[in-house]
């Protein structure tokens, strides 16, 4: 049978594998990114770096997201000064951080701005960070219940997706990179 905390469980995973997929495929492509001469490889690019902020923000983002950590932890203070630990920033740090990240979601994605006020991209370590910790969280409570999830190990899991999307990405940028654009 099957718990409320299993069942929601794997919707916050989920988003957890999306965002470590998208942001492994999303870096297997930067060092392509220069060579970019065709609109097909930015957007690819582009999109794997959304995809990762967007599933991110499902699960550190506001906390009325169904997905939202919050929604399953019980002790926020604890978990809290866990995450920051883990990330190595203050509590600052962090608002600074799920500030940027929630401002280029609002302001890049999901809303339209004719003149956003995002300057840069916010970098994605942080974020895996987070999804690392909260994944080992919920993978010991799971463990607490006598289930066992795969994968294991998420960062272990982050890499082998990095590594394979690295493989991908090479020999796709390779073989499409003397195509030239014709549609803008």
């Amino acid at each position: 049978m099957t718990t409320k905390f299993e069942e929601k469980s794997s919707e916050h995973i989920f988003r957890l594998l999306y965002v470590v997929r998208n942001a492994a495929s999303y870096r297997s492509l930067k060092k392509y990114k220069d060579g970019f001469n065709q609109n097909y490889w930015i957007l690819v690019f582009n999109n794997f770096y959304d995809a990762a902020v967007l599933e991110w923000c499902k699960v550190f983002g506001t906390d009325s997201e169904p997905t939202h950590w919050k929604t399953l932890v019980d002790d926020h203070t604890s978990f809290r000064k866990g995450l920051l630990a883990r990330i190595g920033i203050g509590e600052h740090g962090w608002e600074s951080y799920w500030k940027q990240v929630r401002d280029y979601r609002n302001n890049l994605i999901t809303h339209h701005q004719k003149t956003p006020k995002v300057t840069q991209y916010p970098p994605l370590d942080n974020a895996l960070e987070a999804a690392f910790f909260y994944y080992e969280w919920l993978v010991k409570k799971l463990d607490e219940l006598g289930i066992i999830q795969e994968p294991e190990n998420l960062k272990d899991y982050y890499f082998s997706c990095l590594e394979q999307a690295m493989r991908f990405s090479e020999r796709a940028f390779e073989a499409t990179k003397e195509i030239e654009e014709k549609v803008f």
